[in-house]
């Protein structure tokens, strides 16, 4: 397989250019002149190339693809983040998919494009095992509402004229080493003492491992079946206490005290935190947002039944064996320390 990766120094990207050089595959890289690309030339390999572009310009990225002249396309860039202007998600995420699509339908060499949009698409209301066929929800932050933007695109360019060969994967909650935001900000808490819980901390969520997200990724790409399909994508549900005891347990911290805070009190607090940032226009995201109280206080889990019935496919990692190896990641790379 000869791959080109969009995203390839972002989280899920870095570990999709991994697992495919090592399964031999040829893996050509879209980077910006700015990217840190540290970690991706310390894997060494003859096989990995890097293709200078940005996803806002269609001309560079037109003439890096056709350079690369690859099988599949990996999706993966985004705008990932929970504080930004509208415009900053449209541009990366939804002009920049369809600059990629452009790009594509000129190159008669692809086979397909492998999409990683989110499960964030069917919204923050509590939500148990939801399946691919589950309509749009109706609560949701700029980023999941670029995601539904982009994916009402490809499913009509999927479905118009010969259709567009496409795959694409929801993940819900990502960790995994080189990890920059959900155990970042848990681990962040529980290094300063503030291990704190909704209600009872009985929340469930479903939570995927970067390498088994890769691996579903290339049973996508690879199997016929899963063209013009979505998957859902998961190691595991377990509650917002469970993962922080399991952290603090994984942290050897002997003394440590989850406190229980009223989710009501979390709510209030993510709506003035969420009225305070857009009153002062501020670049930093508060500490607590709507956005992260809806997330925290509500469950949101998701079936991966039809990735076993349509391709077969399981995680290879156990939701244990995958956090150890995270925190060990995080205490070896110094990046706990420096929280």
């Amino acid at each position: 397989m000869k791959a080109f990766i969009t995203g390839g120094t972002g989280h899920v990207g870095s570990t999709l250019v991994e697992v495919l050089l090592n399964r031999g595959h040829e893996v050509h890289c879209l980077v910006r002149e700015t990217s840190d690309l540290t970690f991706l030339k310390s894997l060494n390999s003859n096989k990995l190339f890097f293709q200078t572009g940005d996803l806002t310009s269609p001309d560079s990225l037109m003439v890096a693809v056709q350079e690369a002249q690859p099988d599949y396309i990996f999706h993966a860039a985004a705008a990932v983040t929970h504080w930004a202007p509208w415009k900053y998600f449209y541009d990366l995420n939804v002009l920049g998919t369809q600059y990629v699509v452009d790009a594509m339908e000129k190159i008669s060499s692809v086979k397909k494009l492998v999409y990683v949009s989110t499960c964030g698409v069917y919204g923050y209301e509590s939500l148990l095992d939801v399946m691919e066929d589950q309509p749009y929800g109706k609560l949701h932050n700029y980023y999941s509402k670029s995601k539904i933007m982009v994916e009402e695109y490809l499913w009509e360019k999927y479905s118009s004229g010969n259709g567009l060969p496409l795959t694409m994967i929801r993940p819900p909650s990502v960790f995994g080493p080189h990890d920059r935001m959900n155990l970042t900000e848990i681990l962040g808490l529980i290094k300063h003492g503030r291990m704190l819980s909704p209600g009872k901390g009985d929340q469930l969520g479903s939570w995927a491992y970067t390498f088994d997200i890769a691996d579903l990724l290339l049973h996508m790409a690879e199997d016929d079946r899963a063209t013009g399909e979505a998957f859902n994508v998961k190691n595991a549900d377990i509650t917002s206490r469970e993962i922080m005891e399991k952290l603090i347990a994984l942290l050897d911290i002997t003394d440590a005290k989850i406190r229980s805070i009223p989710i009501f009190l979390v709510r209030f607090v993510g709506a003035l935190g969420s009225a305070y940032g857009k009153l002062f226009r501020r670049k930093n995201r508060p500490l607590i947002t709507r956005h992260i109280a809806r997330t925290v206080t509500n469950h949101h889990t998701y079936s991966i039944e039809k990735a076993k019935k349509i391709l077969g496919w399981t995680p290879k990692f156990s939701f244990d064996d995958a956090l150890k190896k995270t925190v060990d990641w995080f205490i070896e790379s110094g990046t706990y320390d420096s929280l």
